[in-house]
């Protein structure tokens, strides 16, 4: 039971930092001021 639960919380958090991941990408790619717009 223990052990399902902290499986559980392992994989929510898992999820949780590639979800940041990608906002943190699309963030970066969508700013007008990012090394490769302004090349």
């Amino acid at each position: 039971m223990l052990k399902k639960f902290v499986g559980g919380v392992s994989y929510q958090l898992s999820v949780i930092s590639y979800q940041l991941s990608v906002i943190s990408y699309q963030f970066t790619e969508k700013t007008p001021h990012t090394p490769r717009v302004n090349s």
